[in-house]
């Protein structure tokens, strides 16, 4: 695990990319009625998920473009995609449309304190399979995914501790 500390500038990257990422949602050819749901908490994910990739920006002295509002970046840093949860005992998910070619990298916290916990190839989780423990069908609106604990996942190479 690495803790990283966003600066302020850092956070005004983050707010702004996050909310225009929710008002795309809102207003875009893609706009569905549970992403017009003002009651949610959806403003903070995507806020606190911009975040997360500045963060493993950031670690990997990486330049973080803040996302395509098109659909066109394929991946969140680097050649990485970045999985957030402020729970410091929070899971990785893995949905079955994501490219399994995709090393997916988890990172908890709340901005501007992130710990970067590891990562994991998606198709290794994949190959497992819908019987696998992993695997989650919730019976609420969310979509069935594997739900990943943060003991199966690789330190990043950049983590000596």
């Amino acid at each position: 695990m690495i803790e990283v500390k966003l600066s302020a500038d850092e956070m005004y990257q983050a707010a702004i990319i996050g909310a225009h990422r929710r008002i795309t949602c809102m207003f875009g050819r893609n706009a569905d009625k549970r992403q017009k749901d003002r009651r949610n908490n959806n403003w903070t994910i995507d806020i606190e998920a911009c975040g997360a990739e500045i963060a493993v920006a950031k670690l990997l002295n990486k330049y973080w473009i803040g996302g395509s509002f098109d659909g066109q970046q394929k991946y969140d840093v680097a050649n990485k995609q970045v999985r957030h949860t402020p729970s410091d005992s929070g899971f990785i998910y893995i949905y079955p449309r994501d490219d399994p070619s995709h090393e997916y990298i988890l990172v908890t916290g709340i901005a501007p304190d992130f710990k970067i916990i590891g990562s994991i190839l998606g198709k290794t989780v994949q190959n497992l399979g819908y019987t696998h423990d992993w695997w989650i069908y919730p019976k609420a609106k969310l979509i069935p995914s594997w739900w990943v604990p943060q003991t199966a996942l690789m330190k990043l190479k950049e983590d000596v501790g």
